[in-house]
């Protein structure tokens, strides 16, 4: 898959976020529920950084 290049872990930590309520509104249209997977965060040399998972994507709802 196809990656971007940003400054900071915590740059792509976010970039992930913003993709993971991309991809579950798309699966949700669809009648799908994805809130399970998540995004790996990895170096240039393919190694996992951080691993997000959808979850940490979505805020209870009190």
């Amino acid at each position: 898959m196809e990656g971007t290049e940003l400054p900071s872990l915590e740059n792509a930590r976010q970039e992930a976020i913003e993709d993971a309520r991309t991809l579950m509104s798309d699966a949700i249209l669809l009648g799908q529920d994805i809130s399970s997977r998540g995004v790996e965060i990895r170096n240039e040399m393919g190694e996992v950084l951080l691993k997000v998972p959808f979850k940490d994507a979505i805020k209870p709802v009190a």
